[in-house]
């Protein structure tokens, strides 16, 4: 489950089953979002069945949280999660097959801090610089200084993990341009235009013949 700060743009990631319910996507919210950054004014979630069920309509009402939800049959207003869970899930795909791993969800951690203290293109700063005004101090940051040969292991440990998932994520971002690069169509539109626009999934009112 991915939870983005549309404000930094820092991720929470939570491992979780695919056919997760309401009440356990709030303990998921409880135990990343709330527990760091407290109660937000705004949530902001797709159509699905999970964030538009009862549990959570009073979920907001009790917490005085103001839900919004994306329009009907328009991903894109979605855009920023969709681009998110676009590279994770790449990356993640790519993580597994390189290394045959079924552990995936104790590598989440290092997805979530690479993510996070990589400069966003939209802001020239990390998520964390935009939050805290710095960056967090992290593994990569410390000097090798003279401890035990099992803290020195778990440190190198780190360090490797960091950075096969800093390689996934650069792979999965990269791969994604080039797509997004190639589906582009530059589209120009003049002043009286005429513009199709599709009613499939659109609810219009009927009109009653006289």
């Amino acid at each position: 489950l991915v939870f983005i700060d549309c404000f930094s743009n820092r991720i929470f990631l939570y491992p979780c089953k695919k056919n997760l319910d309401s009440k356990a996507a709030a303990r998921a919210f409880y135990e990343t979002v709330y527990r760091t950054q407290g109660l937000p004014k705004v949530i902001q979630s797709d159509n699905g069945s999970l964030f538009a069920s009862t549990f959570w309509n009073e979920f907001y009402a009790l917490m005085g949280v103001d839900p919004k939800r994306s329009s009907v049959y328009y991903p894109q207003s979605q855009g920023r999660v969709e681009r998110a869970n676009s590279v994770l899930t790449e990356a993640l795909r790519i993580f597994c097959m390189k290394h045959n791993e079924k552990d995936w969800d104790d590598f989440l951690v290092h997805f979530e801090t690479i993510w996070n203290s990589t400069v966003r293109n939209s802001t020239d700063l990390t998520p964390f610089q935009i939050l805290y005004g710095r960056d967090v101090r992290t593994v990569i940051d410390l000097s090798p200084q003279d401890v035990s040969e099992d803290v020195d292991e778990i440190r190198t440990s780190i360090l490797q993990n960091l950075d096969i998932a800093r390689d996934a994520l650069f792979v999965s971002a990269e791969k994604r341009e080039i797509f997004m690069q190639q589906q582009r169509k530059s589209l120009e539109f003049a002043v009286g235009d005429f513009v199709m626009l599709s009613t499939k999934d659109l609810h219009l009112p009927e009109y009653v013949r006289k």
